[in-house]
């Protein structure tokens, strides 16, 4: 088994001021792949491409990086990501491995499914400053693998620091998957968190609307939690009352508060819509009717 580099535009530094558009695909076939949608790095202000990513290859491991590794003093591309399904490994990043004083872009990521392990980061690994300016995350749409993949979703990175993070859409995988969705980080130095959308899907999912690992410096943002019909039993593990808010759509029998059965156990809360339907809200009790949307 091989590895397989490429760079979309070059392999060093990006010499021109916006990377190309690009498209890149893996091949079917055993070779595990890295791929950059730009360059290795990209610095002195320049704008990656709007690039396209994806695999159609099975059993192999996926590095996808939508612009470069380092993205310092400058701008993401709006990138479009979609990993590779079939027991594939699939480590998908929006812009770049370290993002430093710069903005993510507005990606596009989509893990794939079939058994496969999918670790989606909107922005980078780790965002942090360089210099005068602070971070920024993109405001990027991340979705799950389909069937029997476990995912784990960062609106952002897995550590920000000098950060703003973005508001970002985060949607679990499909029937029978395990979900682990972080709005921004899973921890962090100075930051604030992005006003996130999570949604859950028919799998397990453990919901963070903000950090994993919170601090007193950490910011809060205003996050809404989507369940839907079969959503399965699930956990909101950061609700904040008065700030989030947990959606209920199309769920037979549930259009207003009235119609919720709230038991409050150990310190949580649980809905419970079916006997195999319900959401646990960690370490909240005293939910009312302002802390729902019925939709």
């Amino acid at each position: 088994m091989s590895t397989l580099t490429w760079y979309g535009d070059n392999e060093g530094e990006l010499l021109s001021e916006v990377g190309k558009k690009q498209v890149l695909i893996a091949r079917a076939g055993y070779d595990d792949y890295v791929i950059f949608g730009d360059a290795y790095k990209i610095s002195s202000g320049f704008y990656g491409g709007n690039d396209i990513i994806m695999s159609k290859a099975g059993q192999v491991s996926n590095n996808f990086y939508g612009d470069v590794f380092e993205l310092r003093d400058s701008y993401g591309g709006d990138d479009k990501i979609f990993g590779g399904g079939n027991f594939s490994s699939n480590l998908l990043y929006g812009d770049a491995h370290y993002l430093s004083s710069s903005s993510g872009g507005n990606d596009l990521i989509k893990g794939g499914g079939a058994g496969s392990m999918n670790q989606l980061l909107g922005d980078a690994l780790t965002m942090d400053k360089f210099g005068e300016e602070l971070s920024r995350g993109g405001d990027d749409i991340l979705k799950g693998g389909a069937e029997n993949s476990f995912n784990y979703i960062y609106g952002d990175a897995r550590y920000v620091n000098e950060t703003l993070c973005g508001n970002d859409i985060l949607i679990a995988g499909g029937q029978y998957s395990f979900n682990y969705l972080f709005g921004d980080s899973e921890s962090g130095g100075v930051a604030r968190g992005g006003d996130d959308r999570l949604e859950s899907g028919e799998g397990k999912d453990y919901l963070y609307g903000d950090f994993f690992v919170i601090n007193e410096n950490l910011v809060r943002g205003s996050d809404i939690f989507v369940f839907y019909a079969n959503n399965g039993t699930d956990v909101i593990k950061d609700f904040v009352i008065g700030q989030d808010k947990i959606e209920l759509s199309g769920i037979s029998g549930f259009a207003n508060f009235s119609d919720l059965e709230i038991a409050e156990i150990d310190g949580s809360s649980e809905i419970r819509f079916s006997a195999d339907d319900a959401i646990i809200v960690a370490s909240v009790v005293g939910l009312q009717a302002g802390d729902f949307i019925f939709s």
